[in-house]
């Protein structure tokens, strides 16, 4: 048995990497395992086509906490971060495509709204990053103890309601309101434009299984459009060189703090005994002690296959087990020869450095989300695609382009048939739909390779192929994420923590859940 480390972070996912640099920086020995032979996870780029450079999961980084770029000097590890133009192209099949970009104020619409829809949009905006900023807060910092332990507890919670008395009776009244509400109901209450109604809802049902009529569902807006992002139509926000330059960027800021980062190192079981964790065990049997574990791996996979079920509680295993946590969403990735061609879009390419979105209405977003209920591909087809190599032009040979396209609410587990059957009609289906909106699109596609739900979840050892671990429903969230009474990172398990998306503040590229966990260790462990 080699000599111990002071913490082994299982999982070289952003996470953990974020995780391992901050404890490596407080000067902890720290060693880091992934499976595979890089590290990034879900936050990688691989080629999928001569000269072009894809990402494998998660292809943009605004929802990044600037704190942790700064804290980790990630632009002194090669971190280039660079913005596309425009926030969300929403093509529409007759009439002119919406067009909209930051705060959202009139300027920055085409065609500019109605009067009615421009002031609501105005207030909705100013209504969200007042609240964002509230939230914000709240994601940045293990929560405050429910069960006061002491004085740091109480400070916690008495500047949280400090923070929400900030916005005055009225609006906290209706940030209430708004969380458990369908994000169908908060946008028809406020706009009439159909189109605008769904280009504020997409990101609220990004990755999940909600629709838009499905409670909860408006939170997800606050999630995926947090404070630091700063507007509801944010452009994407590119890594240079595809999302792996970001978890390069991190490994470096890592190791140059002093951890120590081991690929293709495999955890089959993290090792207890009567005072808590003592280390991992590698899948060729080589044990590494360690005094404190954390893991970024799967929520399911490290509590339910990692750890041996004596050591945990019967009923805490059942919570476990029901968390819930089903992908959503296929990946497309196309090789193009040229640029598409929107009718009517507006002149320049400007338009297609954003988010192209293909769902022009809420209730084709909620026909779609019968897919996932169903197990069927949906029959209407809802698409975000984005074409990086507009922005950052390494990606691609001189000249084509790269277009990332995310398929929402397709099911990983389909009711009849099998992804092998299904993974290129899927594809297919995908490229004539874009032709539909732009003709000529499907003659300038090189090639194409359609990653599915299966696929992510095999790949990444997700669990259904849940990008978030565990789904972003408000019983699933805040002090219950990821299971009540365990919010803090910690487990039932001493010294075992949880640093993954399927821990507070939950999925997305924020890099928090490393950020909080890695707080949370070094506060326990001065406590001794």
């Amino acid at each position: 048995m080699q000599r111990g480390h002071d913490v082994a972070i299982v999982g070289g996912g952003h996470n953990g990497l974020v995780a391992a640099a901050y404890l490596a920086g407080a000067g902890k020995s720290v060693v880091v395992l992934e499976r595979r032979a890089v590290v990034g996870g879900t936050v990688g780029t691989a080629e999928f086509a001569p000269g072009f450079r894809a990402p494998v999961g998660f292809p943009t980084a605004e929802l990044l906490h600037p704190s942790i770029v700064e804290d980790l000097a990630l632009g002194r590890h090669g971190l280039k971060l660079l913005s596309g133009r425009v926030g969300t192209f929403l093509p529409l099949a007759n009439g002119e495509p919406l067009l909209l970009t930051g705060r959202g104020d009139g300027a920055a619409v085409r065609p500019p709204l109605s009067s009615g829809d421009a002031e609501s949009l105005a207030a909705f905006q100013g209504f969200v990053e007042r609240v964002g900023a509230v939230l914000e807060s709240v994601f940045t910092a293990p929560l405050p103890q429910v069960e006061l332990r002491g004085i740091g507890d109480i400070v916690d919670l008495f500047k949280l309601g400090w923070r929400l008395r900030r916005l005055g009776r009225e609006e906290a009244r209706e940030a209430m309101r708004y969380l458990p509400m369908a994000i169908q109901d908060v946008l028809d209450e406020r706009f009439a434009g159909d189109a605008l109604k769904a280009a504020i809802a997409w990101p609220a049902l990004t990755a999940s299984w909600l629709g838009p009529r499905s409670p909860g569902s408006a939170y997800g807006l606050l999630h995926h459009r947090p404070a630091w992002c700063s507007a509801l139509f944010t452009p994407p926000v590119f890594a240079q060189g595809g999302p792996g330059a970001l978890a390069s960027a991190l490994a470096s800021a890592a190791s140059a703090a002093g951890a120590h980062i081991r690929t293709e190192a495999s955890v089959t079981r993290i090792a207890v005994n009567r005072d808590g964790v003592n280390g991992v065990v590698l899948e060729d049997g080589e044990e590494i002690p360690a005094r404190v574990v954390v893991t970024a791996a799967d929520l399911r996979h490290s509590l339910l296959e990692l750890i041996d079920p004596v050591w945990l509680d019967p009923e805490f295993t059942t919570m476990v087990r029901n968390v819930r946590g089903r992908g959503t969403v296929a990946f497309v990735h196309l090789a193009l020869e040229t640029l598409p061609r929107f009718r009517l879009a507006p002149e320049g390419g400007d338009h297609l450095t954003g988010r192209i979105q293909i769902g022009p209405s809420l209730d084709y977003l909620e026909r779609a989300f019968d897919g996932v209920k169903y197990g069927r591909v949906p029959a209407e087809l809802c698409l975000e695609c984005t074409i990086p190599s507009l922005t950052d032009p390494t990606i691609a040979p001189h000249g084509k382009h790269l277009m990332v396209v995310w398929v929402q609410f397709v099911p990983h587990d389909l009711r009849s048939g099998t992804w092998e059957d299904e993974r290129e009609k899927l594809g297919d289906r995908v490229v004539s739909l874009i032709e539909s909106y732009a003709p000529g699109f499907m003659s300038s596609v090189l090639r194409r390779a359609v990653t599915t739900p299966v696929d992510i979840g095999q790949r990444f050892g997700l669990t259904q192929g849940c990008l978030y671990h565990a789904e972003l429903a408000l019983d699933q969230l805040f002090y219950m994420r990821p299971v009540p009474g365990w919010y803090r990172y910690r487990t039932p398990i001493e010294r075992f923590y949880l640093c993954g998306a399927g821990a507070h503040p939950g999925g997305g590229v924020t890099g928090l859940p490393g950020k909080n966990a890695a707080r949370q260790v070094l506060d326990d462990w001065k406590k001794g």
